[in-house]
């Protein structure tokens, strides 16, 4: 299973990115986070525990090419896997246009839980949403 979401924004791509990699921005439209946009950093999200799930996502950022590719894999207490989180952000004569993938979902109880992680990136989404208006 794999997540893949895709949206335009009048934006520019600076504001963009520094709406994904900047750790006081992404607390406001994402999660709280520990996070920095540097190659081997480990990084922690935590949001309000959900269930069985403590609200903590931790991992490592894999590739920066700034202002255009970001990835970061992650794990969270109730994954058996990490998964691969990649945002890529492509400038546009309209703004800027953001492609988020998530993939690694393997097995089935990470397939479920990518269920719930398709459902935590519409509602992220939208706070992304209201933050770049």
């Amino acid at each position: 299973m794999n997540i893949r979401k895709t949206r335009l924004y009048d934006a520019n791509i600076e504001d963009v990115w520094q709406a994904i990699t900047d750790e006081k921005k992404l607390t406001e439209w994402f999660m709280p986070a520990r996070f920095k946009a540097e190659p081997g950093y480990q990084f922690e999200f935590q949001d309000q525990p959900q269930g069985k799930w403590d609200g903590r996502l931790w991992g490592e950022v894999n590739e920066v090419i700034e202002p255009h590719r970001l990835c970061y894999s992650w794990i969270g207490n109730q994954m058996n896997n990490k998964t691969l989180v990649e945002w890529t952000l492509k400038k546009t004569h309209q703004g800027t246009k953001v492609t988020l993938e998530h993939s690694g979902f393997k097995g089935f109880n990470d397939s479920l839980i990518g269920f719930f992680h398709r459902f935590g990136w519409r509602k992220y989404f939208s706070g992304l949403d209201k933050f770049l208006l």
